[in-house]
């Protein structure tokens, strides 16, 4: 583990954790949030590199994965303490679980609770999308994450995290959380939606470029952010309905809605979902259509399209040409 002291839990969690705790009583959780958010940001080639050289001496971690490790004890921490904080509350004894109450203390709260998992959570996400934003700015640096397969697959994505879908979906606000919940949804429209438009050659030569440390030429650049906006904009379209309504095991569809025992968030509307998705899906519409323009226009500078069968292909939503029409219809 790269967190594996009540020392190390207080520098991150500070009051958090009481003079009480040992070590012996988190462990587990500490593993557990290593293994579901860490594991699953980095790949196990480099957190298993981290782990080696944090358990054996302080000098022997690299300056470079020093840096790195703060920044990701900081995520495990607040992870820890979320998946910890449930089972802190109670003892469980032969009878099941106690609440443990003296005189001058008292259940906590089902607000306050839920609000410190909140908190915990969105903290463990935001120090975990730093970790991941710097890791990535600083790949050189770290050749056992550039030759792992999790970079391959993580950095191959037109959108690659959270910080850069906020850059085309600002009401995503840095959520590494909303992030995580779109991936499935960017590899969708990655597939059915950019690679259609422009072609398997182009497609390929700019996820290569995502992964590759040579520096982007700026036609690459510009034509990456088309890309990008469209991706991200397709997604969003895509997995808006199901960020509101879940389908139940039995079958049946609920809308989504939060609880934390002091106040109720509300939730949204049918009417107003449907009138969400109608913009998402314009929004989308106008970046797959602003994409094809794009291309189109400065098709020169983009050979491997200019040579597909995309380059001739209509774009999405294009007027039909009337011009193949000899008189005139109406309808009556």
């Amino acid at each position: 583990m790269i967190l594996n002291t009540i020392e190390g839990l207080k520098l991150h969690l500070g009051r958090a954790i009481s003079q009480a705790t040992k070590i012996d009583f988190i462990q587990s959780y500490i593993q557990l949030a290593e293994n579901e958010f860490i594991l699953r940001a980095i790949g196990p080639e480099m957190l298993a590199e981290l782990t080696t050289q944090f358990t054996a001496t302080p000098s022997s971690v690299t300056p470079a994965n020093k840096e790195l490790l703060t920044r990701l004890q900081s995520a495990l921490a607040f992870y820890t303490y979320v998946k910890y904080l449930p089972y802190s509350l109670g003892t469980d004894g032969d009878n099941g679980l106690q609440e443990q109450d003296t005189e001058k203390t008292k259940p906590v709260r089902m607000g306050v609770l839920d609000k410190r998992l909140r908190e915990s959570a969105e903290n463990a996400a935001n120090a975990l999308e730093q970790a991941l934003v710097y890791l990535y700015q600083h790949r050189t640096q770290y050749p056992t994450w550039l030759n792992s397969d999790s970079y391959k697959r993580s950095s191959s994505l037109f959108v690659f995290s959270a910080t850069e879908l906020t850059e085309y979906l600002p009401q995503a606000a840095g959520s590494y959380r909303l992030f995580l919940s779109l991936v499935p949804y960017l590899h969708k429209a990655e597939k059915n939606s950019i690679k259609p438009l422009i072609g398997s050659a182009l497609y390929d030569d700019l996820k290569a470029k995502r992964v590759s440390t040579d520096p982007l030429q700026p036609a690459d650049i510009r034509l990456l952010e088309a890309v990008g906006q469209a991706t991200a904009t397709n997604a969003y379209a895509l997995a808006l309905y199901y960020l509101n309504v879940v389908q139940t095991s039995g079958g049946g569809l609920r809308i989504l809605s939060d609880f934390d025992g002091i106040y109720n968030q509300k939730a949204v509307d049918p009417k107003l979902l449907l009138e969400a998705q109608r913009k998402a899906d314009g929004e989308a519409s106008s970046a797959s259509v602003a994409l094809k323009a794009y291309l189109t226009e400065n098709a020169d500078q983009y050979p491997l399209y200019k040579n597909s069968d995309r380059y001739t292909a209509k774009g999405p939503n294009e007027l039909p040409d009337n011009s193949q029409y000899q008189g005139v219809f109406r309808l009556r």
